[in-house]
């Protein structure tokens, strides 16, 4: 989660992400002889919070209205003017990575190492999620399909909500999960509780129509028994 979304934390974050893409693709411009694919890290963010709509890479409308929404957008609309420069783009839109080296899972670990993060609020909402050897597959992919282009939803075919997972967590690892109300999450991180606190529905449709990728790990309790039996636990 990290710190507080705070204007100065939010100009930050944009510049982290933005500048570099901006002077990447400027020194591409320049190159004589330029990549034949460009692949940036945007995030399933993109999409509006809806709890009863699927996202699939057709979606048309306009981003999430959050700050999340417009980072992702401008992430992908640094990238752009690769399109006019004949470099072909991709755009990954990933969701909640799962490792077992650090990453979302070692930011749900409470503190002593007993107990993970669980059920916030009434955990209904979507946990849009993928194992890390799916996403770098993903990636993988992408740069191997010379006619792919565009949207690519980096999560699991497992559209879960975020109860059913902090339940399989707790279950595979054989931990307890402290559930958190959601006010107190809100008053712990400020705007950026939203991570926690809400999700969205997203599916790989192009992933698995366009680049006919087939997952590791297509369920959630397969993908945390892996990174359990990595960690030797």
């Amino acid at each position: 989660m990290g710190k507080k979304w705070t204007e100065e934390r939010k100009k930050e974050i944009l510049s982290s992400r933005i500048d570099p893409t901006k002077s990447l693709i400027a020194a591409i411009e320049k190159a004589q002889k330029k990549p034949s694919v460009f692949l940036s890290a945007s995030g399933v963010g993109y999409y509006p919070i809806r709890s009863n709509t699927i996202f699939d890479e057709n979606y048309s409308g306009a981003p999430s209205n959050d700050f999340g929404g417009e980072l992702c957008q401008r992430i992908e609309e640094a990238a752009r003017p690769l399109d006019d420069a004949g470099v072909r783009r991709v755009a990954v839109r990933t969701g909640v990575v799962l490792d077992a080296v650090g990453g979302a899972l070692q930011e749900m670990t409470m503190p002593f190492g007993l107990a993970f993060l669980g059920q916030i609020g009434d955990g209904s909402h979507p946990f849009p999620w993928i194992h890390m050897d799916d996403i770098v597959g993903l990636y993988l992919a992408a740069m191997d399909h010379s006619s792919f282009r565009g949207a690519l939803n980096g999560v699991s075919t497992d559209i879960i909500s975020q109860k059913q997972f902090s339940e399989t967590l707790g279950s595979v690892f054989g931990r307890p999960t402290i559930p958190m109300p959601k006010k107190a999450v809100e008053l712990m991180f400020g705007e950026s509780a939203l991570l926690l606190t809400e999700g969205q529905k997203v599916f790989p449709r192009k992933a698995i129509e366009d680049l006919k990728y087939q997952f590791k790990f297509p369920t959630v309790s397969e993908a945390l028994k892996d990174i359990r039996r990595r960690r030797g636990k």
